[in-house]
């Protein structure tokens, strides 16, 4: 049997064409009716809040099970202050559908914001909301020749490997794509403070380390690490004079597993985050976490159960961890 690219290849070039308008005008109404879902259900009216509830830390001697609801398994006190985990709305690349062509999850950053919501122990008001770095922050970070490049969908749809980008506007890719990337720039950045204050901190998005000096791939079109690690060594000497970079990212091998074939589980990925934390925090030492990767809808549930593991593991909310930075 033919391949569907194989058989569509060998359509006339106008039935091609009213091919393409139909799609487009399907992906039009599917992004329409989305938005206006998105709108009747609001993300702060999914919050479930018991404030009678103990804020006792979960036992961690029981094994993690994520067939488990969240809420079931942590302390729902809120906290009515915020916290270094920095989240915008812009983070998340809403391309009329077209985004579910690509396995990457363009809006997982909205789900693991909802999914903490719904914990219990934060609203909407708790979390830090970024800026996109300055221009000249971005023409520091790059070289010339890569930025001018981007001004050429063809290399951003190399980049993102989404063909359909080359014979999009640009100006509408710079708004759908690279803003979005530019405000998780920032992003990091701001986290990468926040850790410095709270011994702590996360950026939901990020994580960008395919992307250099002269160049960008794997979906990843800033150095928002570099940017970060510049920021923090230039404007905090006196706190800071080196940095580890420590990337825990698996990629897809040639067996095609979306966790590099080295058969990890829910419960490892957990573990493996857990155990870096405990590293940074038993010496005192300030810890940012950044998203990157994540090819999987189910990757965002990891995610944000691993982020509410940490928070009771080491008692993120509780102020202590703040202290113990002050003593070092």
């Amino acid at each position: 049997m033919k391949s569907f690219w194989s058989s569509y290849r060998t359509l006339p070039p106008k039935t091609r064409v009213y091919l393409g308008l139909g799609g487009i005008t399907l992906a039009l109404a599917g992004h329409f009716v989305s938005d206006w879902l998105e709108n009747k259900i609001p993300v702060d009216s999914q919050q479930t809040i018991d404030s009678a509830s103990s804020s006792q830390i979960i036992d961690t001697s029981q094994k993690t099970s994520l067939q488990k609801p969240i809420n079931s398994r942590i302390s729902k006190v809120m906290t009515t202050s915020k916290v270094p985990i920095v989240y915008h709305p812009g983070y998340n690349i809403v391309f009329w559908n077209f985004e579910k062509i690509h396995p990457f999850d363009t809006q997982k950053f909205k789900r693991i914001h909802r999914i903490l919501l719904t914990s219990g122990l934060f609203n909407v008001n708790s979390f830090y909301e970024p800026s996109p770095p300055t221009s000249v922050d971005i023409a520091n970070l790059h070289s010339t020749q890569y930025l001018e490049s981007l001004n050429s969908n063809i290399q951003i749809q190399k980049i993102l490997e989404v063909p359909f980008l080359a014979v999009l506007p640009q100006v509408l890719v710079k708004k759908k794509v690279l803003d979005p990337m530019l405000l998780q720039t920032g992003g990091s950045v701001l986290a990468a403070e926040l850790a410095l204050e709270y011994g702590w901190g996360i950026n939901l998005g990020g994580g960008f380390h395919h992307a250099h000096y002269d160049g960008g791939g794997g979906f990843c079109v800033y150095a928002d690490i570099t940017l970060m690690v510049e920021k923090i060594l230039s404007k905090y000497p006196d706190q800071v004079s080196r940095l580890m970079i420590v990337d825990l990212d698996a990629h897809q091998v040639e067996r095609g597993d979306p966790l590099g074939a080295m058969d990890l589980s829910a419960e490892a990925i957990l573990k493996r985050d857990e155990l870096v934390f405990q590293m940074a925090l038993d010496h005192g030492v300030p810890i940012v976490m950044v998203l990157s990767g994540g090819y999987q809808k189910k990757n965002a549930e990891i995610i944000a159960e691993s982020i509410l593991n940490l928070i009771n593991k080491f008692g993120l909310l509780e102020g202590r961890r703040k202290s113990v930075m002050n003593a070092h």
